[in-house]
Order: C-alpha cells, then structure tokens, then sequence
C-alpha cells in the first residue's frame, strides 16, 4: 500500500511537471480570469504601464514559451512602505520555494531511502533541512525573473499599532532545469560525506 500510494504521488507530480502545449492553453483567458480574480481581491498592478489583464497574459506567454516547462511562483509581504514590502516579498517567494523543494525531498527521502539510513540521520536532519533550504533559497532568487506585481492598501500590524499600508504579490517565473541543478546541488552538500550520500543519486531521480 505504501508503494502504490507513493506511485500515484509520483505520477501526479509528473503531470504537474508536463509543460501544456500552446493547443491547450490561452493564455488569454486564463490571464483574464486571474485578473477577475485579483481585482476582487482590490489588487491592482503595480510598476508597470500594462493594464493587469495584459501584465498576466504576458507572463503566462513567457511561462509556456516554446514548450519550455518554466515555474510560477509568487511572494506576499506586508509594509507601510512599498519597497520594502516589494523586497520582502521577493524573499518570501523564493523561501516558499526553497520550502515546498525541501518538503518534496524529505516525501522521497522516506520512501526511497533505508530506513536504517535514516536512523543514523535522525540527529541531523534539522541541519540537513537548514543547509538545504538555505542554499536553494539563496541560489533560487538569482533565476526569479519577476514579470508582475500587485498591490491593495491593508491595515499593518507595526511596533506603535496599526498603520495604514500596503500588500504587494510579486509573480515570477523559473526556469525548471535549473531550479532542478539547483536542487541537486544543494541535496550533494547537505548530505556531504554523510550517511545519505550513497542515496542522492536515487533521490535526485524524483526532483521536480
């Protein structure tokens, strides 16, 4: 049971991972109904002289470019400043990134890995998740390409009460081959001379 649950886990990231072909997808009307869905959320777009529907569909055209699997991802702060919100929301995309890459790691890692192996790593795995997620958040933000951003004004919790300011949503796509080396890269160096080394190979074979 616990391999056949691991194979449909592993098939539906598989179709996720399936660039869609220009046939079945319009950019369009997907970037039309992100923009319904954002403008009920009071958003609106900010830093660009696109109006918000034509922002989105851009970025849907350069996501699916020539067939070309590339990754969207998005981060949200808060701030009574916008560029400082803008900066911390670009952290926040590529420390969610570096999060959800980990958390399919350590999914593989319990199905793949002996159990006798992880055992010995039990003491470790907190330093192995820090060095991972942190080499993959640091190398991830370098190939963030930003394609819109968004903006509502919020009430924000600050040190003398509440404030008026501001909530932005960067959007940024990543090209997936080198979100993949990047991974891999950082799996080799957490796991160093460790007791997993022997694993990584059979690991990085299920990296998204």
């Amino acid at each position: 049971m616990k391999k056949l649950s691991f194979f449909f886990m592993l098939l539906g990231a598989l179709l996720i991972a399936m660039p869609v072909s220009a046939g079945k997808f319009n950019a369009k009307k997907a970037a039309k109904a992100k923009a319904k869905d954002l403008k009920k959320k009071k958003y609106e777009i900010f830093g660009s002289s696109l109006t918000l529907e034509m922002a989105i569909q851009q970025h849907f055209e350069q996501q699916y470019e020539g067939g070309r699997k590339r990754i969207e991802k998005f981060g949200t702060a808060q701030s009574t400043s916008k560029s400082i919100a803008q900066q911390k929301a670009f952290a926040n995309a590529a420390h969610n990134y570096a999060q959800e890459c980990y958390a399919n790691i350590s999914s593989v890692m319990k199905n793949t890995v002996n159990s006798n192996v992880l055992n010995q790593m039990a003491d470790e795995m907190e330093k192995f998740e820090a060095m991972f997620v942190g080499e993959v958040e640091k190398e991830i933000a370098g190939e963030m390409t930003n394609t819109y951003n968004v903006i509502r004004t919020v009430d924000v919790q600050t040190t003398s009460g509440m404030k008026k300011g501001f909530e932005v949503e960067r959007y940024y796509i990543i090209d997936a081959e080198r979100a993949r080396l990047i991974q891999e890269r950082a799996l080799k160096n957490a796991a160093g001379d460790g007791p997993l080394k022997e694993s990584i190979s059979s690991i990085a074979n299920y990296i998204e």
